[in-house]
């Protein structure tokens, strides 16, 4: 049966994993390798979400158990402005998966007024037909 990572080039996962080297990313991922093992596309926002990122680890880590197999990271990313960490957390109980959706939605909604790219306050910014959060310095997106 294959797997999400089945379908991504070699790589392209060697190319996330260098990108990640010595990062605070890579650090997550050693501390948190059951659950990081399918994070296929790396950590997908800014810098300045890391301490939401970061949070939001440490605080399953305490409703289901530090590096629980029983949930996997799928992604995590900004999109169209938003904070969005998908899991699969199908395999706890109601309770630990009502908590964790609980958390999620609090880190959305602190990421909603975090700058995305250096983590002062923000808001939702449209810039050239992109939506992300940004501080007044950053409003104005580097898109390459």
């Amino acid at each position: 049966m294959a797997t999400p990572l089945d379908e991504i080039s070699p790589q392209y996962l060697t190319e996330v994993r260098e990108r990640e080297r010595g990062t605070w990313r890579e650090k997550l991922r050693k501390r948190y390798p059951n659950w990081t093992k399918q994070l296929q596309w790396g950590f997908e926002h800014g810098d300045g979400w890391r301490t939401i990122t970061e949070r939001v680890f440490a605080d399953l880590a305490t409703i289901v158990g530090t590096d629980n197999p029983e949930m996997e990271v799928h992604q995590i990313k900004a999109k169209v402005g938003t904070y969005n960490f998908y899991i699969d957390a199908s395999h706890l109980p109601a309770v630990q998966r009502a908590a964790i959706e609980a958390r999620l939605t609090e880190a959305n909604s602190e990421a909603g007024a975090t700058c995305e790219t250096c983590g002062r306050p923000g808001q939702l910014i449209r810039d050239r037909g992109w939506y992300h959060v940004a501080c007044p310095a950053h409003e104005v997106r580097d898109i390459q």
